[in-house]
Order: C-alpha cells, then sequence, then structure tokens
C-alpha cells in the first residue's frame, strides 16, 4: 500500500498556497471548485505524495485539528534550508538539532499550524 495524498483543510487558502507554493517550491497540479463554498487545490513536489488544500467556508476549522498532524521533508542541506526560511521570513520553532543517529531536524508550522519537519539525513 502506497500514500498518495495528505489532506489539509485551511481557512486561508492564498496563505496556504503562498506557503507550499513559494516557500517549500511545491506545484500546483490542480484545483477543483465543487460549488461556491469550497475550493481544493492539488501541489505535489518532488516525491509521489500529493498535498491537497480545502477550503470549506460552510465550515469551521479547529485548530486543534491541525497540531496533530505534521509533514516530514527530507533535504539535503540544512543550512541553505534555514537561509531561504529566514529570506522568505518564517519563524523556525525549534531546531536545527541533531538526534543520536546523526541525522538534523528544524520544525516550521504552515499558516494553519502543521507542522513541517526538515530532515537531513535518512531514517
Amino acid at each position: 500500500m502506497k500514500i498518495n495524498l495528505i489532506t489539509l483543510h485551511t481557512s486561508e487558502m492564498l496563505k496556504s498556497i503562498y506557503f507550499y507554493e513559494d516557500i517549500l517550491k511545491m506545484k500546483i497540479v490542480n484545483e477543483l471548485r465543487p460549488d461556491e463554498n469550497m475550493r481544493l487545490v492539488f501541489l505535489k513536489g518532488a516525491g509521489d505524495v500529493l498535498i491537497e488544500l480545502i477550503e470549506d467556508k460552510t465550515i469551521t476549522i479547529l485548530d486543534s485539528v491541525s497540531s496533530n498532524i505534521s509533514i516530514g521533508l527530507f533535504i539535503e542541506d540544512m543550512n541553505g534550508i534555514i537561509q531561504m526560511l529566514e529570506e522568505k521570513k518564517v519563524k523556525i520553532k525549534s531546531g536545527p538539532i541533531t538526534v543520536s543517529n546523526g541525522n538534523k531536524l528544524l520544525f516550521i508550522e504552515d499558516p494553519n499550524g502543521v507542522k513541517v519537519e526538515f530532515i537531513e539525513g535518512k531514517i
């Protein structure tokens, strides 16, 4: 079984698109508008997994939901990521830290409070 899609609900679609497109360098591959209250945007990075952003103006997003989600991104250059985040004025929540296997970790949050973890190294 293979994971193909991670769905994130947002109340700030434009901020979310900016974050995933301009900061994480993902590309929009599809966009749907099932009705006037709902917008779905699909983004793809270097791997096979898509991020689906859903904005539904008929529901309220709970802050606590996003606190249980995190997305891990493998990178090759932690210093380059730090520099890019500083240039884009993205707040680093914690790190970089080095864990027992030698991997370096750095954490930020997307506009919806979803934790994004940059991992330099291997599992």
